[in-house]
């Protein structure tokens, strides 16, 4: 009874073994400090990076902007300073970082009641990027009115009035590898909702 009852486990624990497939060998430990191989990406894969973002307003010295009023109208020179940091997983290698600049405060276009969105472009170009390693850029800027005519109006140099105060509206930042987006952030992320890039 108890040699039937051994032979019966012993087919039990085969069954069970075979069900289960051949088992993978543990992986090899790694010596401190050393780096595990990639995985190589399957043939037409874009490996998909991750970024630190870091956008700061930058405002230059004020200037003078006239406009079609008798007074002239002060005003600023805003722009952005961005901050790239990689987080990985690999070095970024001959990569392209695109990115719109917003600005509100034009007046509204008509049936809107929302004011208009204006726009600049711009393109950084990243030869290498290690991980943990940052890159910075300055964005074109734009001349923002900083103080309000009668009434509370501003004025802007095409002689357009408006009550709606002009700022920076945000950033829309892309960066490419081989034309293929790898990463896409806008800041404030509510800007995708009003813009388009």
């Amino acid at each position: 009874m108890k040699t039937l009852f051994a032979v019966l486990a012993a087919i039990f624990f085969a069954a069970l073994a075979f069900a289960q497939g051949p088992v993978a060998p543990p992986r090899p430990l790694l010596p401190a400090g050393a780096k595990p191989t990639p995985t190589p990406l399957p043939a037409g894969a874009t490996a998909q990076f991750d970024f630190e973002i870091k956008v700061e307003k930058k405002i230059s010295e004020p200037s003078r902007t006239l406009a079609s009023e008798d007074e002239p109208v002060g005003s600023d020179t805003h722009s952005y300073s961005v901050t790239l940091t990689l987080r990985g997983p690999d070095e970024l290698r001959s990569a392209t970082v695109e990115y719109r600049v917003f600005v509100s405060g034009a007046l509204p276009p008509e049936g809107s009641s929302q004011p208009a969105l204006e726009s600049k472009d711009g393109t950084e170009s990243i030869s290498s990027l290690r991980v943990a390693d940052s890159m910075t850029f300055t964005t074109p800027s734009f001349d923002i009115p900083r103080s309000t005519l009668k009434a509370g109006y501003y004025i802007y140099s095409d002689g357009k009035r408006t009550r709606n105060k002009a700022e920076l509206a945000g950033i829309w930042v892309r960066v490419k590898v081989g034309g293929k987006v790898v990463y896409e952030r806008a800041e404030p992320e509510a800007l995708k909702a009003r813009a388009s890039f």
